[in-house]
């Protein structure tokens, strides 16, 4: 910086040393400025509240969501939920960076699925510094989260993530319930749809219109978002070179022999079919009562049982994809389903579909373009047996099938997400 001698300085006028005082200031002020490093601008904040989390739901929604706002978005994500970090191995690589905050546990939390007291706690501690607040399902709970969070910080986002399997197959006693139910609190939770949340997303287009035939208020800020996989931790494994090496194999996982996931139409199927040199494989844990009618079937037929593998339960996720890359045919036969996450990681691995008429089914098939959608055994065999036959060449429609599950990526789906919300944000940071 210059300097001005004492003679120079009395040479001028006083109103001539008042001004060269506010330049030397201004400039050393701005030397000053210049030689500090600058603050990065605070990162938006991202918290998912979800108290139940455990290890296997940070590769479902719950922790994918998250991850993948702070992974690709910019947002500093935490999972807030009753289980420690050492308890979640999945840290460790599938979801970095998500962080998590482990809140206290109180006992009937699941009995009277009122707010745990750790989470509400959490939220008067916190909400001021929460950009966007994601919450699950619509419940009391969430209804109570929301409001001590807009209370607090009502410039805050809320994202709800409805988990809303909207299905045809409900008793007549259910649907009586239901709409008694919605009669006494539609109008209360209609109000709560057009004040308070700021984004809400639904799964699939058939529970969209059905949720809006009871709350028309929660148009505005309803979107149809679907679930999905993690496209560059299954890229990153090598799956994408493993769909070259396709076997003839039909793969069915779940819960085998539930009331839900009717195992045994698949099942009676095998028994009337010729496969000849077609697998059928079923991973996941078996009920008793369907082992001894696989058991029975063997013993009619024990030619069959080199074609029939039952896996058990696979924890490991690779060895889980693994089956997913060598089959050509997923096959699902449940009465009723939420979004199945199975079908959506079949999608990945280029599996046509075969699927009973589930929540999703439609969406996922995209409208049967890339499976079949079947409502009976009879149709199931007849579907099957184009397959095994050579009539209906699914090798065929890999290339289509892949291109449909790009849909399903959740880098995809968070894109998305953020653009949803970014516009409701106003704080300083927001891009």
């Amino acid at each position: 910086m210059k300097t001005i001698n004492s003679q120079a300085w009395h040479s001028v006028s006083k109103n001539h040393q008042e001004q060269l005082q506010k330049t030397v200031s201004y400039n050393t002020h701005k030397e000053m400025l210049g030689s500090m490093p600058l603050e990065a601008p605070r990162k938006l904040t991202f918290v998912t509240l979800f108290p139940l989390a455990e290890n296997v739901h940070l590769v479902k929604d719950v922790g994918m969501i998250p991850c993948l706002m702070a992974r690709e978005h910019g947002f500093d994500s935490t999972l807030v939920c009753f289980s420690r970090e050492e308890e979640m191995p999945y840290l460790l690589d599938e979801v970095k960076p998500l962080k998590v905050h482990t809140i206290s546990r109180n006992r009937g939390y699941q009995i009277y699925r009122w707010p745990a007291i750790g989470a509400v706690r959490y939220l008067l501690r916190n909400s001021r510094s929460i950009d966007v607040l994601h919450l699950f399902h619509f419940s009391r709970e969430t209804m109570i989260h929301s409001l001590i969070y807009k209370i607090l910080n009502p410039g805050g986002a809320v994202y709800i993530k409805l988990d809303y399997g909207y299905t045809d197959h409900i008793t007549p006693l259910r649907n009586v319930l239901f709409r008694v139910k919605q009669s006494v609190f539609g109008p209360l939770r209609n109000v709560f749809f057009r004040l308070v949340p700021t984004l809400m997303t639904i799964e699939t287009s058939a529970a969209y219109d059905h949720f809006l035939e009871f709350y028309p208020a929660a148009k505005p800020r309803l979107k149809i978002m679907a679930n999905g996989i993690d496209r560059e931790w299954l890229d990153g494994h090598g799956f994408r070179e493993k769909l070259k090496v396709k076997k003839n194999i039909v793969l069915t996982v779940g819960r085998i022999g539930t009331y839900q996931k009717n195992s045994e139409m698949l099942l009676s199927v095998i028994s009337n079919m010729d496969v000849k040199d077609w697998s059928f494989v079923f991973v996941g844990p078996v009920e008793p009562v369907f082992q001894e009618k696989v058991n029975v079937l063997l013993e009619q037929r024990p030619e069959l049982r080199s074609h029939i593998i039952f896996t058990g339960n696979i924890e490991k996720r690779i060895e889980l994809y693994e089956w997913y890359a060598r089959a050509k045919v997923f096959c699902i036969t449940s009465r009723f389903e939420g979004f199945s996450l199975a079908m959506v990681d079949a999608l990945y691995f280029g599996c046509y579909m075969l699927t009973t008429p589930v929540n999703g089914a439609e969406d996922l098939t995209a409208h049967a373009s890339v499976g079949s959608i079947i409502k009976s055994e009879s149709e199931l065999i007849i579907e099957l047996s184009r397959i095994i036959n050579g009539e209906l060449d699914v090798n065929a429609k890999t290339k289509q099938i892949l291109e449909h599950a790009k849909r399903f990526c959740w880098s995809t789906i968070c894109s998305d997400l953020a653009s949803w919300l970014r516009p409701a944000m106003k704080r300083p940071g927001n891009s």
